[in-house]
């Protein structure tokens, strides 16, 4: 079973990991805001576990060339097996509370 981790642990893990990714691809912070259009300071506060904006986020994944990774953040739930063989029929369109149906009874059941 997954450990769920809170928000905190997410964001520091995900600063870090770009961090390395960074320093191996010999990119400075400054280098990699110059890329992505994003502010050096944006890129600092990442890298230390802090918030940003989704927006930010996703330029600097562009500029580190990790943007293809985003589509495993989310799968898309059209390429399920079940898609290719019963075609959109597969895909909701909203969630609904399932109702219970209470089953009637006789006065001798109980």
């Amino acid at each position: 079973m997954n450990e769920f981790k809170p928000h905190q642990a997410y964001l520091e893990e995900l600063g870090e990991r770009l961090r390395l990714y960074r320093i191996a691809m010999n990119v400075t912070q400054k280098e990699l805001a110059d890329r992505s259009g994003v502010s050096d300071k944006s890129i600092v506060r990442l890298e230390k576990g802090q918030s940003v904006s989704l927006e930010n986020l996703i330029r600097i994944l562009n500029a580190l060339g990790l943007a293809q990774n985003l589509e495993m953040l989310v799968p898309d739930q059209r390429r399920r097996p079940s898609y290719y063989v019963d075609g959109d029929k597969t895909i909701r369109r909203r969630a609904r509370k399932k109702k219970t149906v209470q089953r009637m009874k006789w006065g001798d059941e109980t």
